[in-house]
């Protein structure tokens, strides 16, 4: 029971004093950032998982430069394999379908992102408490174009073109109908042969849910927040300036689950923000998914 608060105490004060972070909003983040890596739950499954996010760029040139559209789209498959009780491996394959505005033209960007590969273990496993470690690599699978590093938002891609590394940390208590979910990972981003360097980026978020059950269906509300912070881009280990930033979200979310099968949305709205030297601005977020379970 000690070693059960002990656990406990380290992880929400990680939380708490990473509460104020905030954004890798690149495009060609194949993730999800704060809307999570995983779904919460103890099965094995296999989904599908649609990711929109809506940001608009200024080019910051004059006082008056207008802004811009950027919309970027992500359909994600992905499974997770229970190996053991407590050992479990995932992926996570993207498609993107990017959408950019230009003062000519808007810009289109399609085609498969980067692969994630994930291995986990369920340190903690009881009535009320739960804490989960997961690891993991981005594989170069997605296309990166060099042509796009001068634009205000260089994450306008496919691939980050390196082989980034993750780790993932999450927290569940339960107490009665109530559930307080926590997570919170890091990426460690490397240099792509282009030279290029996306900066590094951490995640976190908390949520509290409420699980209305019966016999065969479960649903769980939940509402919390989500920061994210990401350090600048390097171009030969050089920084790009306008390059870093953070981005606080309120997240609404709802899960069904009905036998085998589960549906989940989720809503991220901007309270807090200081992108790319405040010359990119987050509107919205939101994602749907559905999974078999197993």
């Amino acid at each position: 029971m000690k070693n059960i608060y002990k656990y406990t105490i380290i992880l929400f004060t990680l939380l708490i004093t990473n509460i104020g972070f905030g954004c890798d909003f690149c495009g060609s983040g194949s993730n999800g950032g704060s809307l999570g890596l995983l779904n919460f739950n103890n099965n094995s499954y296999f989904g599908l998982r649609y990711i929109h996010q809506s940001y608009k760029t200024n080019d910051g040139m004059y006082l008056n430069s207008p802004w811009r559209n950027e919309d970027y789209n992500t359909l994600q498959a992905y499974g997770k394999l229970k190996l053991t009780n407590r050992i479990f491996a995932s992926a996570i394959i993207p498609y993107h379908f990017h959408n950019r505005e230009t003062s000519i033209s808007n810009l289109k960007l399609n085609g498969v992102g980067d692969l994630t590969v994930l291995a986990g273990y369920q340190i903690l496993y009881s009535v009320k408490h739960e804490l989960q470690l997961t690891a993991g690599i981005k594989l170069p699978t997605g296309k990166f174009d060099e042509f796009a590093n001068g634009s205000i938002n260089p994450g306008f891609q496919l691939g980050s073109g390196s082989y980034d590394y993750i780790i993932s940390g999450e927290y569940r208590f339960y107490l009665a109908k109530f559930l307080w979910i926590n997570n919170a990972n890091y990426n460690f981003k490397t240099e792509n042969n282009d030279h290029y360097k996306f900066g590094n980026q951490f995640n976190v978020s908390s949520a509290l849910g409420y699980k209305i059950k019966s016999k065969e269906l479960e649903i769980l509300p939940s509402i919390g927040i989500a920061s994210e912070v990401y350090q600048s881009n390097q171009f030969f280990k050089h920084e790009v300036l306008k390059t870093k930033g953070d981005v606080t979200f309120l997240k609404v979310a709802t899960d069904v689950t009905v036998n085998k099968i589960s549906l989940g949305f989720q809503f991220q709205s901007a309270l807090n923000q200081n992108l790319n030297a405040g010359l990119v601005k987050a509107n919205y977020r939101s994602s749907i998914y559905l999974n078999y379970n197993f």
